[in-house]
């Protein structure tokens, strides 16, 4: 079999030789390690529990300072590039991770779904085909001596090659998944030195044609592994429930892996389950024999674990998996894991539930993004991304549109985020292309729709945080999308949905996932008495510039429906790029800054996020916070203090919180007292507050403020951080009573005009053109000219980027072509005397 893989691979390569190697499709990759769950070996349990990766012995970081050549053309590389006799002393250096147009070699170009080169697939243009080289020299540590060596890029952005020692190792084009590499062979004592090319664009571009900034380089962690010559090669844990949501079913299976030329045998794969208290909940142990030379074997593993805390956004209760593998003597060879949970995802009555209850999606999409970085983002703001997520009462994120860094993951595993995992592909610059050439027709491009979905899954696999998959994003749906929905339906033992958005309403997608639809359109889905699956918007109200209007009324519909389970907005961060203008003030470059004229480029569209890239609040999301909150309030009879407090929580009881409400008249705090509630997750509350009394008069309001608190300091919330809030006014108010004019108005009437005067005031009105032409205070004149009736108003980005301004332009000058049909003078009355001017407005036709 392994002769006619060779013999087919030959032949593959040869019909390819008349093309370049980075505009052939069928090409998947060359030399890289099948897919596999992240993990790390670790020295020992205590290593694996603490899950700091630099501090195993069998991992070496390869970041930092690397040398770096730029090239605007591939043809212009420096020959010999991967030659060790190379002199590389005046190359320039780099950071890695990181991408090379934030470090001063090329420029950024932003485009939202236009390719950058001229649309012909698979061609890229070979004239303006950035390439960069990256070269450094590594000693290996002793801890790897005798041990299988891999090398480990988190992210490539581009197509690279690789090459170890001055020998070519192996080809990757897919960014945003694992290329992984054993390097065993290509390795010596002493000084070894790793070489890689990386092209900017491949035909591997059209299908990562996200809306974001095209950015290339070594832009995740580079690292090298170790691991024994007969070791754990991958694993996959399920946590799961009983029917009842109540008892643990747990599901491990773990892959061992013989790289000696020999037959081994009596090895043991011993698993155990840990508590947050590092205590063993249980054990179970595998023989596992008779592994050929080069070859694995595969164990599972299963047991009931009774009543262990659940795991969830509101709860997100972790378990640590340990593995371990044996030898014969009972010696550890090797230990790894990593983090689990008990939770399980379904769909049900048309509903997503979570641990049996019908989960509510107040989610955000996330782009990879720093003002500094680019597309790497260190943990710094990593921590700072779920701090804000936390405290705006988000509680899920669609990785938009590809799969993060896995440290994304173990975060939302932590802290509680729903995650949709999203795998990296969108051809959107192909819409409505010729389907005999468009990836997801074409069978030459099937491979990859293929190893990015199995790459993102296998990453990913045993993250409780990810309770959805998706296959991609606004790519036209062809038959490589019913290929991959069935494989992940085939794989996941866990049973996670599977989405696509444009898979609309076919068997190929678990949710229905439409973005940017109004809200009576998701109401007359959930209206229908033929649906079976629940609608979870995947984009919507687009929060560009001054937006996010008509939230609440959006999610007034979501939550009138029990098929409408919420969203994801578009998006979380402004990706914009700090710059310093001439005079050396900050601001954020967008597409077209920074030299990106020259290309193809969506100007600010690239802006739309509810934070600024420092992570600054916009004020969208304080709308979105109050929307999002778990807790809903309204009146029962607020004069009697009567309150209900709908708790939309799935697990957490009202009593979770401290309750305070306070008393303003006019503005200014009255009174403020804490009170009590509980309340079980799903239901309301009726609640008496002791108010004082009220004052009421002209001119007068009360309003009350009520909030629930945090009760005590999280890693990510402080005590004292208000979860929740609602502002009632009282009916009785008469702050804008009508006030009993006074005053000596005096009116006189012409053919072509009406004179008024009071006191100081007065002013004329032209009946000939229905305009107040004139008005005057103690002989000043306050009117330049006449007002004018005005239908317009500054578009705001999201009317641009919606085309209003085009749509609607003939409203521009309706008030300047308006014709005056007639004018009505009334009878002078103690409140005064009314004018009206009726108008047609030229060119505008209404059809009632």
């Amino acid at each position: 079999m392994k002769n006619i893989l060779l013999i087919i691979f030959v032949v593959v390569v040869s019909n390819l030789s008349s093309q370049n190697f980075w505009e052939s499709p069928a090409v998947i990759d060359e030399g890289k390690v099948a897919p596999r769950a992240s993990f790390i070996p670790y020295e020992s349990e205590y290593q694996l529990v603490k899950g700091q990766k630099w501090e195993s012995p069998y991992v070496m970081s390869l970041n930092g300072l690397w040398k770096f050549a730029f090239a605007e053309k591939v043809k212009f590389c420096p020959n010999s590039f991967y030659e060790t006799e190379l002199d590389d002393s005046d190359w320039k250096s780099i950071q890695v991770p990181g991408n090379w147009e934030m470090q001063g070699f090329g420029v950024p170009v932003y485009t939202n779904n236009k390719y950058v080169f001229p649309c012909n697939p698979p061609y890229v243009n070979n004239e303006d085909l950035p390439t960069g080289i990256y070269r450094r020299w590594f000693d290996l540590p002793q801890t790897f001596e005798g041990r299988e060596i891999y090398l480990y890029f988190g992210s490539i952005a581009g197509a690279a090659t690789v090459y170890v020692n001055g020998q070519r190792v192996g080809y990757s084009k897919v960014s945003k998944t694992a290329s992984e590499f054993n390097i065993t062979k290509y390795l010596r004592k002493g000084k070894n030195l790793l070489v890689v090319q990386v092209l900017k664009w491949s035909d591997a571009s059209y299908l990562e044609d996200q809306d974001f900034w095209r950015l290339a380089g070594l832009e995740r962690d580079v690292m090298l592994i170790s691991r024994p010559k007969v070791s754990i090669d991958d694993f996959f844990v399920v946590g799961d429930l009983d029917n009842l949501y109540k008892n643990g079913l747990f599901k491990a299976d773990v892959t061992v892996c013989n790289f000696t030329p020999n037959i081994v045998k009596n090895y043991f794969v011993e698993i155990s389950l840990l508590d947050k208290n590092n205590k063993k909940i249980f054990t179970q142990k595998s023989l596992v024999d008779n592994i050929s030379a080069k070859g694995k074997v595969s164990v599972s593993f299963s047991t009931k674990v009774k009543n262990p805390l659940k795991w969830s956004a509101e709860y997100p209760n972790l378990y640590t998996f340990c593995v371990c593998l044996r030898n014969s003597f009972n010696e550890i060879i090797e230990i790894s894991g990593c983090k689990t949970g008990f939770r399980k995802v379904e769909i049900k009555n048309k509903q997503l539930l979570l641990n049996g209850k019908p989960i509510i999606i107040k989610g955000v999409n996330v782009h990879e993004h720093h003002p500094v970085y680019g597309h790497y983002v260190d943990e710094e703001t990593l921590l700072e991304d779920f701090r804000l997520w936390k405290q705006y009462n988000i509680n899920a994120i669609r990785m938009s549109h590809y799969p993060q860094s896995p440290k994304v993951y173990e975060l939302c595993d932590k802290y509680g985020i729903y995650v949709v995992d999203e795998a990296n592909i969108e051809a959107h610059g192909l819409d409505r292309f010729d389907r005999r050439r468009h990836p997801s027709f074409n069978l030459d491009w099937e491979g990859q729709h293929i190893d990015r979905t199995l790459r993102m899954f296998e990453r990913d696999k045993n993250h409780p945080s990810v309770i959805t998959w998706s296959l991609g994003n606004e790519s036209d749906f062809g038959p490589v999308y019913e290929k991959t929905y069935k494989i992940l339906k085939k794989i996941d033992k866990a049973q996670r949905p599977v989405q696509f958005q444009r898979s609309f309403e076919s068997e190929y997608t678990d949710i229905i996932a439409p973005m940017y639809i109004f809200a009576d359109t998701i109401a007359r889905y959930a209206q229908r008495k033929d649906i079976y699956r629940p609608m979870i918007l995947c984009e919507y109200s687009h929060s560009m510039g001054n937006s996010t209007g008509g939230f609440q009324e959006y999610w007034d519909t979501i939550m009138k429906y029990p098929a409408l389970q919420g969203g994801f907005i578009w998006d979380w961060v402004d990706q914009g790029i700090e710059a310093k203008d001439e005079q050396g003030r900050r601001y954020w470059a967008y597409g077209g800054d920074l030299g990106g004229h020259r290309w193809t480029h969506d100007e600010n569209f690239c802006a739309n996020g509810l934070v600024t890239p420092d992570r600054t609040v916009h004020p969208a999301l304080n709308e979105v916070k109050k929307v999002y909150q778990d807790i809903w309030m309204e009146s029962d009879d607020i004069e009697s203090g009567k309150i209900i407090l709908h708790n939309h929580a799935l697990f957490t009881n009202l009593d979770a919180y401290d309750y305070r409400w306070k008393m303003f008249r006019n503005g200014i705090l009255v009174q403020s007292e804490s009170f009590n509630v509980t309340g079980e997750p799903g239901k309301s509350k009726l609640v008496s507050l002791n108010l004082p009394q009220r004052e009421y008069g002209d001119n007068v309001e009360y309003f009350l403020i009520v909030e629930a608190i945090q009760k005590e300091d999280s890693e990510l919330l402080k005590a004292g951080h208000v979860v929740a809030a609602e502002q009632f006014s009282f009916p009785k108010n008469r702050y804008f009573s009508k006030k009993k004019i006074n005053g000596n108005l005096k009116v006189e009437r012409s053919s072509n005009y009406v004179l008024f005067k009071n006191g100081d005031t007065e002013g004329r009105i032209r009946l000939s053109e229905g305009l107040i032409v004139d008005y005057t205070y103690k002989g000043k004149h306050i009117l330049t000219e006449a007002p004018l009736p005005n239908f317009w108003r500054a578009p705001t980005d999201n009317d641009f980027g919606a085309k209003v301004p085009f749509l609607c332009n003939i409203w521009r000058t309706a008030g300047d072509t308006r014709q005056l049909k007639k004018i009505e003078v009334g009878e002078q009355e103690a409140e005064g005397i009314k004018v009206v001017a009726h108008f047609n407005l030229k060119y505008i036709v209404c059809l009632i």
